[in-house]
């Protein structure tokens, strides 16, 4: 019980050979499905049901050792026309688009490489993705690691302030991921005294950039009680993006 280590188990194997690994807790795990087929499924410590798709990936890895330190799942509207992003909001009036967009989701570093280096490269990687794909929309859910509902609702407070929302299509969480009493407790803010400044430190790194970019978020989170996280939908128009994201997120 002490061990401090992650078991991935196959279900119903079909052969001997597919037996159960232990691999170290900061390890990255790459679970690809050759073929899907509707409800393809990765369940995660017997209480997450994960959906498998079609995906391509960012893998971001160590120049000296040439092990992965990060990664970043691409989900291309050219070769699917399904979105994990749907599951937690409606998204439709995007979706209707006629370009091409990409979703971005399980962007993840490991703990020692969560610098601006290693989140400077994973984003190189998807601008390049993106690029060749002359995608016109990056979009996924950003996470924030609270579910306090004071601070989702300061946050809601300062995105709407800034009308960071109206760009977002109508995207709007799911009833099943609506967060009970965040409009009421936004009600109640004093909007012109929110430290805006203290409240952008609290968000992560990789939301801080899409918003610098000029990105849209939702203007309410949809809440995921699963990562005990509340979840936004970003949308950057990437023909509209600054020189400063460019730089940063874009080939070079």
């Amino acid at each position: 019980p002490d061990v401090d280590a992650i078991i991935l188990t196959p279900l119903s194997p079909h052969s001997l050979t597919h037996k159960p690994l232990v691999v170290e807790r900061e390890s990255v795990m790459d679970i690809v499905a050759g073929t899907v087929n509707e409800g393809t499924t990765a369940i995660i410590d017997g209480q997450v049901s994960y959906p498998l798709r079609l995906c391509d990936h960012v893998i971001v890895r160590d120049s000296t050792t040439g092990e992965p330190v990060g990664t970043a799942r691409l989900n291309c509207s050219l070769s699917n026309d399904r979105f994990y992003t749907a599951g937690e909001f409606t998204i439709d009036e995007l979706v209707a688009l006629p370009d091409v967009k990409v979703e971005v989701g399980r962007t993840c570093l490991r703990r020692a490489f969560r610098n601006n280096l290693a989140l400077g490269a994973l984003g190189r990687g998807i601008g390049s993705y993106a690029a060749a794909a002359v995608a016109v929309w990056l979009f996924g859910c950003t996470s924030v690691m609270t579910t306090d509902i004071q601070l989702a609702a300061l946050l809601c407070a300062r995105f709407r302030a800034s009308g960071a929302h109206q760009r977002s299509y109508g995207a709007t969480p799911r009833p099943a991921y609506v967060m009970p009493g965040l409009e009421a407790t936004i009600a109640t803010l004093d909007t012109p005294t929110i430290d805006r400044a203290a409240l952008d430190d609290l968000l992560p790194p990789l939301l801080r950039v899409y918003l610098k970019a000029g990105a849209a978020v939702s203007a309410a989170p949809a809440l995921d009680h699963d990562f005990a996280c509340i979840d936004f939908f970003t949308l950057l128009d990437l023909r509209t993006h600054n020189s400063g994201f460019l730089g940063r997120f874009a080939p070079c």
